[in-house]
């Protein structure tokens, strides 16, 4: 990054202003663990974020409180995420929709649809009768029960589903100042996380996935969140439960490829790169 640009931006009122460096291309990240090393010392942490074709860096508003909730900056909501537990975190992005219950015949014949798809055969439905109407995370365990006595999963499958965003917009590192990378989510706002206690409960669940999983985050595209993890799931089971927990705060990483959570978990089993989606 030796020459790149650096602009100033202003953080949230009160908490100063930080720097943007322009990148001019090459591996994200490359660059960005080359950064990550190089200032930890200076108690910042990089963060790849895009101008999504605004003319320059502070017309982005990259620290924005709009998604917030309201105006706490970003020490309080650091404060307020560490009297969370993991539950309360999750149960913040609880989205328990009606929709799924009344449907359930659609969701059931969908789901079995992926298995066929994937397995060639699916379980009779009757076999599944006994779970709860709307709780697609028991289906799924169900059905990926039945997939893994079938043929198990002997390797990670990675899919091109929840394969890493790469925009075409200029990119630049945000300096974050914080210690603690989960910490990130208090200044760059998320859209899954929008509205209040969303991004204290954010920042909760990557400091759980920072401390199981060595999960830094690489990159916050807004409705985008990419992450690295150095000790990646080690069983398919842990596996499940990242992905439950990624389907929670993002749904849309699963809904819009059109997979389901077991193929989210296959994916994050012994998986380094993580991609989180959520958009209106």
């Amino acid at each position: 990054m030796a020459g790149a640009p650096l602009t100033e931006v202003p953080l949230p009122e009160g908490a100063g202003a930080t720097w943007i460096v322009d990148l001019a291309g090459g591996d994200l990240v490359t660059t960005w663990a080359q950064a990550r090393d190089a200032l930890a010392d200076l108690g910042v942490y990089p963060v790849a974020v895009s101008t999504w074709g605004l003319r320059d860096w502070p017309a982005a508003d990259l620290f924005s409180r709009f998604f917030y909730g309201d105006d706490s900056p970003p020490d309080a909501v650091i404060a307020r995420a560490r009297t969370l537990s993991v539950a309360d975190a999750l149960g913040r992005f609880d989205r328990t929709d009606p929709w799924a219950a009344e449907n359930w015949e659609d969701i059931l014949e969908w789901q079995l649809g992926l298995t066929s798809r994937d397995y060639g055969s699916a379980p009779d439905p009757a076999a599944i009768a006994d779970v709860e109407r709307g709780d697609e995370p028991a289906l799924e365990r169900r059905l990926m029960e039945w997939e893994e006595a079938l043929r198990p999963t002997d390797a990670p499958a990675t899919s091109e589903s929840f394969g890493w965003f790469d925009p075409s917009d200029p990119v630049g590192l945000a300096l974050v100042p914080v210690d603690d990378p989960c910490h990130a989510a208090a200044y760059l706002s998320f859209y899954g996380a929008e509205g209040a206690g969303g991004h204290e409960a954010l920042t909760r669940l990557m400091c759980s996935w920072e401390e199981r999983f060595g999960a830094r985050l690489v990159a916050n595209w807004g409705t985008m969140l990419q992450f690295v993890a150095s000790s990646p799931a080690a069983t398919l089971d842990d596996a499940f439960q990242l992905a439950v927990e990624h389907s929670r705060v993002a749904p849309c990483t699963t809904m819009l490829p059109g997979e389901g959570i077991r193929q989210l978990a296959r994916h994050l089993w012994h998986g380094e790169r993580w991609f989180l989606h959520e958009r209106p």
